[in-house]
């Protein structure tokens, strides 16, 4: 059986000097990728972005 790792991640971060609407006009489809490997900073980010908590009320989490 596969041990189970668990893996720390980085804090997201939790603010941005882009806005959501600037992000959403510039997004572009790319079909050029790069040969470098993804940071676990970077994977720590899209999973905390994918997850859709909006906010926290005490210790509960709002989700979207």
């Amino acid at each position: 059986m596969a041990e189970n790792k668990i893996i720390e991640l980085p804090n997201p971060k939790l603010s941005s000097n882009i806005s959501l609407e600037e992000a959403i006009s510039s997004r572009r489809s790319v079909r050029n990728f790069s040969s470098r490997d993804i940071s676990w900073e970077e994977i720590g980010q899209l999973v905390w972005a994918g997850q859709g908590i909006t906010g926290n009320i005490g210790s509960y989490s709002l989700r979207a």
